[in-house]
């Protein structure tokens, strides 16, 4: 085998390699150095000390690159999806929902608003993602875009109490309506009309698909592209951005690409130079090649 597959073995090995004054340096588990692999990395010891010191970008781009993410098809997901998408399955009705509200007083083109939204969707394939079981495994399924289906309540007629407080009972339980993950969407938009020049926007996500930060992302998007819409009606929709990387654990529990070897790459892609491994607190020692 080549220096590049050697590195991909020993790493999915659990080995660490680095270059320590020149010299190859490792930490591996114990049992896993058996002296055919001491061979293999003393045989290969120059060139995988060019490829972990000082890669060109030539070097960068021969590391393989990670499969792409097939749309449509189950995968994997990250710890933190797993982690909500079982605590739902325990209860199904506990449904972990983000939801904020945004005042909008003055006129509002509620189409430009939908297109606005249905284009955030378009965009941001988590918010067009659903989970469900396969193999007893939760996978995670991105969905073409479709246009986003606002919800319009007219207040305006409203006996009980103020407009106000009638959307404020609106949104609740809006908030408080479980998702299904299998069927989806996980993204609802509510407008609610107080008055011919007053509405209230509610979204909702669930947690498995948004967070807190994403929330700042989708308001600036959202304000950018209302006033695009408005002003430029035939706007041309931009490419899809804001996609999250998932790094797969499948593949590196497999034997695959492991996800420390997947940063590795895209940082290489990034600035033609691998980032410097350091294994603090391991079992440190350097790999003296004998001639022979």
């Amino acid at each position: 085998m080549n220096a590049l597959e050697l590195l991909s073995e020993v790493r999915r090995l659990g080995v660490r390699l680095w270059v320590d004054d020149g010299r190859l340096a490792y930490s591996a588990p114990n049992g896993v150095m058996a002296s055919e692999l001491r061979q293999e990395l003393a045989g290969q010891r120059d060139e995988l000390i060019r490829l972990l010191a000082r890669p060109d970008k030539s070097s960068a781009q021969a590391i393989p690159a990670p499969d792409r993410m097939q749309r449509g098809a189950p995968s994997a997901l990250s710890f933190a999806q797993e982690r909500l998408w079982f605590l739902c399955q325990l209860a199904p009705e506990a449904s972990p929902n983000l939801q904020t509200n945004l005042r909008w007083p003055g006129p509002l083109n509620v189409q430009a608003l939908t297109r606005s939204l249905s284009e955030i969707v378009r965009r941001h394939e988590t918010l067009r993602t659903t989970f469900e079981a396969v193999d007893g495994r939760p996978r995670q399924v991105i969905h073409a875009a479709e246009p986003v289906d606002v919800r319009l309540v007219d207040v305006r007629a409203s006996s009980t109490g103020t407009h106000e407080a009638e959307a404020q009972r609106l949104a609740a339980e809006e908030g408080l309506r479980a998702f299904d993950l299998a069927e989806g969407p996980l993204f609802r938009a509510m407008l609610v009309r107080l008055a011919d020049d007053d509405h209230v926007l509610v979204l909702t996500m669930h947690h498995i698909v948004s967070d807190g930060w994403s929330l700042g992302v989708l308001f600036r998007e959202l304000a950018v592209l209302y006033d695009c819409r408005c002003n430029t009606p035939t706007m041309p929709s931009g490419s899809a951005i804001g996609c999250r990387v998932r790094l797969s654990r499948s593949c590196w529990a497999t034997g695959g690409t492991s996800l420390w070897e997947r940063r590795r790459y895209w940082s290489c892609r990034r600035t033609g130079h691998a980032p410097r491994c350091r294994a603090s607190g391991a079992r440190r020692r350097a790999l003296r090649c004998r001639p022979g």
